[in-house]
């Protein structure tokens, strides 16, 4: 049995992503989804028999590691993908003591690497 995923996708913070996890051998897989770190958000989340997962209005807390399982008589193969979720702030405030700066529009990344969450801010 062999399986395939992607390894890394990235997505804009409210985009659906759709990941395929596609299981060659006899006799035929069954094939699961899981968050590696937590769960899947169960009233997002879509995951079909065929290997597709699906997460609506993707937020940056459903950054991370997504485990496809596929199991079947002969054996089982896992392959883990890595969500990043862009989330881009319109505008946002800076506080600076007696003033209030208004900046331009920045690109926010939140992501976790090995149970780690690292926020990013991007100019």
């Amino acid at each position: 049995m062999t399986i395939s995923a992607a390894s890394q996708l990235t997505v804009n913070e409210s985009d659906t992503v759709v990941i395929f996890c596609s299981v060659t051998g006899k006799p035929t897989a069954q094939i699961s989804w899981t968050n590696v770190y937590g769960s899947l958000p169960s009233d997002r989340a879509k995951v079909t028999s065929d290997g597709l997962m699906q997460i609506k209005d993707v937020r940056p807390e459903d950054a991370g590691k997504y485990r496809s399982m596929a199991k079947n008589l002969l054996g089982n193969d896992e392959k883990v993908a890595s969500l990043i979720v862009q989330s881009r702030l319109l505008k946002y405030l800076l506080y600076h003591p007696l003033k209030l700066f208004l900046q331009e529009t920045i690109l926010y990344k939140h992501e976790i690497k090995q149970g780690v969450i690292y926020d990013f801010l991007y100019a």
